[in-house]
């Protein structure tokens, strides 16, 4: 097959999935193809956020974890890392993500389902960190309120410019003053 109906193929797949992965023998032009493919513009990319190499130990951390979603939601709200706090008490309620921000307190919560509910667990985060809000981010382009703090987004929410993912999404721009 060549390359032009291998990125035929690719942008097909991309218009009926979120991941497309390319599988093959070693040294047989996969990571070309995905950087050509990036290279292209077809569908927006960032390689810090959308490029994995499966025999890459750092990348394979990035997959097992929240952290991922996390710094899209950090580098979306404009706070720096040091800024950023995970809140937990043993065997009792956790927060992956609490940031302060323009004199609010903001929880969130990543979660692998596409329907989070609210569980007492996140009640009591809510209660004791007296949070402002808590956003549960879930994969795709979720965008609703399970009550009056509580809402979901969709990771896609996070992920884009800053000017842009702050009109869609419960983090406010930092001021910079």
């Amino acid at each position: 097959m060549q390359r032009e109906q291998f990125m035929r193929r690719i942008v097909e797949q991309f218009q009926v999935a979120k991941v497309v992965a390319l599988l093959g023998p070693r040294q047989s032009g996969k990571t070309s193809l995905a950087r050509q493919f990036a290279a292209s513009g077809a569908v927006p990319f960032n390689e810090a956020l959308n490029y994995f190499d499966l025999g890459d130990p750092a990348h394979l951390e990035r997959l097992a974890t929240p952290k991922l979603a996390l710094e899209q939601v950090i580098r979306a709200s404009g706070v720096s890392e040091e800024e950023a706090y995970y809140w937990g008490v043993h065997n009792q309620a956790e927060l992956d993500l609490l940031l302060f921000q323009n004199g609010k307190r903001l929880g969130f919560e990543v979660k692998y389902t596409d329907t989070p509910e609210v569980t007492s667990s996140r009640r009591a985060a809510l209660e004791q960190l007296k949070l402002d809000s808590l956003t549960l981010i879930c994969p795709g382009n979720a965008h609703y309120s399970l009550d009056d703090r509580i809402q979901v987004r969709g990771l896609s929410h996070f992920i884009g410019t800053p000017e842009t993912v702050n009109r869609k999404t419960a983090v406010e721009p930092k001021s910079r003053n």
